[in-house]
Order: C-alpha cells, then structure tokens, then sequence
C-alpha cells in the first residue's frame, strides 16, 4: 500500500499518509513482508532472480 509520492505535492501526500495511518491502515501488514538478517541477502537476492520472491524482505541491519 503507498503512493508514488515523487509525483504527488506535499499536501495531498499527507492526506494520504494519514489516510493510511488511520481509516486506511491494513491490518494485516505483518503478512505483507518477511524480515531477513543481512547475512542473509545473497539467499534473497538469488530468490529474486530466480523469479521467487513474493511480498517484501526487509533486510534487519541489527547484529544478531
């Protein structure tokens, strides 16, 4: 969920911003991304192009 912000002006990305922060907001945005250590992005980055990758990999730059 989001808005290609760089072609919008301010004002109407705050409103959406809002929008998605409150009456918008997903509840289930926890199902919407996975989180990797950064030992891990060579794994990551083959899934990609292998075509496998679903969803979105933050990458947790935190020494485990």
């Amino acid at each position: 969920m989001g808005i290609d912000s760089q072609n919008c002006p301010m004002d109407l990305r705050v409103t959406i911003w809002n929008r998605l922060a409150n009456e918008w907001k997903c509840d289930q945005l926890q199902d919407l991304y996975r989180e990797v250590p950064l030992e891990d992005i060579d794994t990551e980055i083959a899934r990609i192009l292998r075509g496998g990758q679903q969803g979105r990999v933050v990458i947790n730059l935190n020494k485990s």
